[in-house]
C-alpha cells in the first residue's frame, strides 16, 4: 500500500506541475483574486507585472510597498485582544514526544504599531496583562511590555495583516510561555482567520539553539467604544438595552402572570408560540410553574437562533491523521522574496537584525509573486508520515529551491487517546531523523527545526531551514450545531499556512503565505 501511495504522490507532483489548480476561496472569494483586485494600482500588482521583477521593485515601488504592509499590520493587530495561551516543551527522546503542557489564565494583549523616534524605528509594542495565582499580597493584576522591531526580519501579508518575525532575546512571563528557561532565539507566527480573530505560534529556542518551547495563543479582539472594555466585548448600550428588555419582560409577567393569555401579553405572536407557552400550564397551575415554562421555552427558543446563526459559519477544524489523508490539498500561495535585501554581515547578530538605523530600514523589501501548490498528507495507519508539497506555474517570485518539498517522519499519538476532550489531543512527528519537529494541536499543524545550524564560525555544517504553520478550518454545514464535529461530509475544509524560510546564515530568505482547499479523494 506503501508503494502505491508514492507512486500517488509522484503522478500528482507531475500534474499539478503542468496544470493550473482552481482558486482557492475564502469565505466565497478567491484569495489570490481578492488580494489582486485589492491591490491593482499598488506597487505589489505592478511588481508581478514589471518587466524589471528579478531586479525587485523600483524605489517608487518599495515605499508604496513599505506604506501598504505597515498599514494593514496596524489596521488588523492595532487593538486589545484576549486570549488563552496553550504551550509545551519537546525532549530529544522521540519516544517522550510532547512533555510539560500547560494552558494559561486568561490574559488581555494590548497591541500598537508605533513609529519610534531617532534610531529607534517602527516596531509593534505589546502589553500583557492577567491575573496572577498568587492568593497573599502579591497577587491580582500582572503587567508585562515587549517590544518587537520592524525590519528585515518582519514578513507582512498586506491582504489581511497576517505577519511573521523573529526575535533575539525573547521576553515573555512564564505565566503565559510556560517556562521559565531562557529563551535566546524566537520566531512568531500570526495568522488572520476572521476579522476579529488570530491565531499566534511561538517557537522558543534555548541557549544551546534547542526547540525548548512551542506557544500556541487563540486570540479574539475585544469590541471598545469607549464606554466600557471587558473580555466579552460587550459594550454599556449593550448592558443597558438588555436590561431594559429585562425589565420590560419582568413588567409583562407580573400584569399577565394571573390570566389565561400570558403568551399574547408577552408579546409572541404566532399561534405555535403561544401553544408551547400554554403546554403543561391551567388555571389551576401556579405563578412558579407558569413562569418556569416560560423559561423553558425561551430558552428553546435561544437555542433554535444559536443554531440557525451557527450555519455557514468558519471554525476551527479539529485534525488528526484521518482527516488530513483524506484527500489533496490545492491551493494558491502569494511569496515574498527577501533575497533582494541587502545585508552588511551574516547570522542574527547584525545591526540589521538589532536595530534600524533609519525609518523603516529593511521592511517590506521583498519582491512579490503568487504560486500553484498543493500539498498532501501520507500514512501507513501505524507509525510512518510523509508531507509533500507540490509546486506549480508562478507569476512573479517563485518558491526557493532550499524549500523541502518531501519530508519522512515517525508519529507518536500517545496524546491521541479517546480519554482526552477533542481539544487537549496531540500528535507528535519526528521528520527527516530529528532534523524537524512536527505537532498536531487541535486545529493547528506545526513544523520546526529541532535545532538552529546557523553560526558564523561553523558554516560548513550550517544549512537552510524553514517554520511552517497551519491553521484548519471549516464551513458549518445546515446538518451542524455547536458542539458537533462533522468529520466525513460536504462541509468545505480548508486551511490557512504561513512559512518562513532562512539561509544557512540565519537571514530571512523567503516568506509566503497561502490558501487551500481540501479536495477528498473519490472512490472508483
Amino acid at each position: 500500500m506503501w508503494g502505491h501511495l508514492l507512486v500517488f504522490s509522484y503522478l500528482l507532483q507531475i500534474s499539478v506541475a503542468f496544470s493550473i489548480i482552481p482558486a482557492a476561496t475564502y469565505d466565497g472569494k478567491p484569495r489570490v483574486s481578492q488580494a489582486l483586485r485589492r491591490q491593482n494600482s499598488s506597487t505589489a500588482h505592478r511588481s508581478v507585472e514589471s518587466s524589471r521583477l528579478q531586479m525587485g521593485p523600483n524605489p517608487e515601488e518599495m515605499k508604496q510597498q513599505k506604506g501598504e504592509a505597515l498599514q494593514s499590520l496596524s489596521d488588523f493587530n492595532d487593538g486589545v485582544w484576549s486570549g488563552v495561551a496553550t504551550s509545551f516543551s519537546v525532549t530529544s527522546d522521540v519516544a517522550a514526544g510532547i512533555t510539560r503542557r500547560k494552558v494559561s489564565k486568561p490574559y488581555k494583549a494590548s497591541v500598537s504599531t508605533q513609529f519610534g523616534l531617532g534610531g529607534d524605528g517602527l516596531k509593534i509594542v505589546e502589553t500583557l496583562q492577567w491575573e496572577s495565582d498568587l492568593k497573599n499580597s502579591e497577587g491580582g493584576t500582572c503587567l508585562s511590555t515587549r517590544s518587537i522591531p520592524i525590519g528585515v526580519s518582519t514578513d507582512v501579508d498586506s491582504v489581511d495583516g497576517s505577519y511573521s518575525c523573529d526575535e533575539m532575546i525573547f521576553k515573555m512571563p512564564s505565566a503565559i510561555t510556560g517556562t521559565e528557561s531562557l529563551i535566546k532565539f524566537a520566531i512568531e507566527h500570526s495568522l488572520a482567520i476572521s476579522d476579529d480573530e488570530r491565531m499566534r505560534c511561538f517557537l522558543l529556542y534555548g541557549v544551546e539553539s534547542q526547540l525548548v518551547r512551542v506557544m500556541i495563543c487563540q486570540e479574539r479582539r475585544v469590541k471598545d467604544d469607549g464606554k466600557a472594555n471587558n473580555i466579552a466585548g460587550t459594550t454599556l448600550s449593550d448592558e443597558e438595552e438588555i436590561a431594559a428588555d429585562i425589565n420590560n419582560l419582568v413588567n409583562e409577567i407580573a400584569g399577565k402572570i394571573s390570566g389565561s393569555g400570558m403568551a399574547g401579553g408577552l408579546g409572541f405572536g404566532s399561534s405555535e408560540d403561544s401553544e408551547e407557552l400554554k403546554g403543561g400550564v391551567t388555571e389551576e397551575s401556579t405563578p412558579e410553574d407558569k413562569l418556569d415554562r416560560l423559561k423553558k421555552s425561551l430558552r428553546s427558543s435561544l437555542e433554535q437562533e444559536d443554531a440557525k446563526s451557527f450555519h455557514n459559519k468558519i471554525i476551527p477544524y479539529q485534525v488528526d491523521m484521518f482527516s488530513l489523508t483524506t484527500g489533496v490539498w490545492l491551493g494558491d500561495a502569494v511569496i515574498r522574496d527577501h533575497k533582494e535585501v541587502k545585508s552588511s554581515g551574516k547570522g542574527f547578530e547584525t545591526q540589521s537584525r538589532s536595530k534600524a538605523k533609519n525609518f523603516g530600514d529593511g521592511f517590506a523589501e521583498w519582491s512579490l509573486g503568487v504560486q500553484k501548490a498543493a500539498f498532501q498528507f501520507l500514512w501507513d495507519f501505524d507509525e510512518s508520515v510523509r508531507h509533500v508539497i507540490s509546486w506549480g506555474r508562478s507569476m512573479g517570485a517563485r518558491t526557493d529551491d532550499n524549500m523541502p518539498v518531501s519530508s519522512v517522519g515517525v508519529m507518536n499519538d500517545k496524546l491521541m487517546s479517546r480519554r482526552l476532550k477533542p481539544e487537549e489531543r496531540m500528535i507528535y512527528i519526528d521528520y527527516d531523523m530529528g532534523k524537524y519537529a512536527g505537532f498536531i494541536v487541535g486545529s493547528v499543524y506545526i513544523k520546526a527545526p529541532r535545532f538552529l545550524t546557523f553560526s558564523e564560525t561553523k558554516s560548513d555544517i550550517a544549512s537552510p531551514f524553514f517554520t511552517e504553520v497551519v491553521m484548519f478550518q471549516k464551513r458549518t454545514g445546515p446538518d451542524e450545531s455547536p458542539g458537533r464535529n462533522i468529520e466525513f461530509d460536504d462541509t468545505e475544509i480548508f486551511c490557512s499556512r504561513m512559512t518562513r524560510l532562512y539561509t544557512k546564515d540565519g537571514e530571512l530568505s523567503q516568506g509566503c503565505t497561502s490558501f487551500f482547499v481540501l479536495k477528498p479523494n473519490t472512490s472508483g
